[in-house]
């Protein structure tokens, strides 16, 4: 069986390149970034990385995990949006450690040092567990899907 499907694609083509050119990306993207920063402050809330996976537990002190002083999830925001791209991240220079782990280890001293409330802490290295709140879940990708669908057709883009 064979189906043949003929269309005059050229008119249509050519009004949907026009209008197209019409819509503001970057109004667009910071539609999307805001959804993806609010979806990445509600991990703070959930204490979990963006399939669900519960963060590692606190072992030094008592309450929510990375938000001691809210400064972390208060400083996410957009990093950049460029060409058919948008970033959202924070600016605070611990917010990649604590989002993908690692160690860190004492330069130019014998130790690291810190306090948490009246107790002093030195070691020679820390690790830092993975607490991921970057990333897109399958859920994130279809709402996001709706968001841009949801822009086009507000735009007239699409009937």
């Amino acid at each position: 069986m064979r189906i043949s499907i003929t269309t005059n694609l050229d008119s249509v083509s050519t009004s949907f390149k026009e209008k197209l050119r019409s819509i503001n990306k970057e109004e667009m993207f910071e539609e999307v970034a805001f959804y993806m920063e609010n979806e990445m402050r509600k991990r703070f809330d959930t204490e979990t990385d963006y399939e669900g996976n519960a963060w590692e537990k606190l072992k030094l002190r008592k309450g929510k995990i990375l938000s001691d002083t809210g400064a972390l999830k208060g400083s996410l925001g957009i990093a950049k949006i460029e060409r058919n791209s948008v970033s959202v991240f924070s600016n605070l220079v611990y917010a990649k450690i604590h989002d993908e782990g690692g160690v860190i280890k004492a330069k130019n001293v014998k130790a690291l040092h810190w306090k948490i409330g009246k107790d002093k802490y030195f070691a020679k290295s820390v690790t830092i567990p993975k607490r991921q709140f970057s990333g897109v879940s399958d859920k994130n990708k279809q709402d996001l899907v709706k968001i841009i669908n949801d822009y086009f057709v507000n735009k007239k883009l699409f009937l």
